[in-house]
């Protein structure tokens, strides 16, 4: 024989308290040693009300479209009785209808029942919010349960990054006089919801071929762009200083800096085109840039 069994009476009440413990102790064995000297006893409460909670949700907001955020809500324990409780969700840093779908509505667990779900649709953006964004699944006006945990955090996790990128330099064909514009280009991969500035420093060109401020080009040569929400497209403009001087093509960059998001391309050069009717009959390949 190895084994055998302990029976304790458990009276019965319907009196609502905590489940409580007892234990059954072994002693005094003859022939054996005891291993595990001591068994606990579980009397678990059916008299009060099960208890109601909601949980919380994460999910990667995606570029377009929607998708469905599912948030659980369970009983502690099976009831005899209908469980119904309201339900709406509530903004906070997310906004509907901007990041979710507005929902509400009412559950209903009916006897033996422990698990309904919630779902909200979220809307997926390429827009950089500059972090997670969160709203919240209330619940209220709980029949036969107690409400343990009535708020569910819904958690949106931004996946957009805005980024900056110095488009290829212009060229320009030196004027015979007077100034002629450069025009640099500067964009952002994807929009945000938030402003973001960055610095821009022209420099003079180096050896033969290196344009000189104040000879060759004018202009601010320092600054900063800003990019409003929403923006991805930023300029500024150096001014050639026209002459007839004859020379080979000239060039000077500009560099960024100090960028509120990350730079990709920081360095533009800029070409001073001296002497157009030297590429009469050739082709010449240039970046193809495409403004949005």
């Amino acid at each position: 024989v190895t084994a055998q069994t302990i029976e304790v009476s458990v009276v019965a009440n319907d009196i609502p308290q905590p489940d409580r413990i007892f234990y059954v102790n072994l002693s005094n064995a003859s022939n054996a040693f005891i291993l595990i000297g001591r068994a606990t006893g579980t009397i678990i409460d059916d008299d009060g009300l099960p208890g109601l909670s909601i949980n919380d949700v994460s999910i990667l907001e995606g570029n377009s479209g929607s998708q469905q955020m599912v948030f659980e809500v369970t009983l502690s324990r099976t009831s005899d009785d209908t469980v119904t409780v309201n339900y709406e969700t509530v903004d906070d840093t997310a906004v509907a209808p901007d990041d979710y779908l507005a929902t509400s509505g009412t559950l209903m667990f009916n006897p033996g029942q422990t698990y309904k779900e919630i779902s909200v649709t979220i809307l997926g953006d390429i827009i950089d919010e500059g972090d997670s964004e969160q709203f919240f699944v209330q619940l209220s006006d709980v029949v036969n349960a107690d409400l343990v945990k009535d708020i569910g955090v819904g958690t949106i996790i931004d996946d957009d990054n805005a980024r900056l990128r110095h488009q290829p330099g212009p060229w320009v064909i030196k004027p015979p006089s007077g100034l002629a514009p450069a025009v640099f280009e500067v964009m952002l991969d994807t929009p945000a919801a938030f402003p973001i500035t960055v610095d821009y420093t022209v420099s003079d060109g180096f050896g033969d071929n290196g344009a000189k401020y104040g000879i060759d080009y004018t202009g601010a040569i320092t600054g900063t762009l800003p990019f409003p929400p929403g923006s991805t497209f930023q300029t500024y403009t150096l001014l050639i200083i026209g002459n007839t001087e004859e020379g080979p093509n000239k060039v000077f960059s500009s560099q960024l800096s100090n960028g509120t998001v990350p730079i990709v391309t920081s360095t533009a050069i800029a070409t001073i085109v001296n002497d157009p009717d030297a590429y009469e009959g050739t082709i010449i390949y240039l970046p193809l840039v495409i403004r949005p």
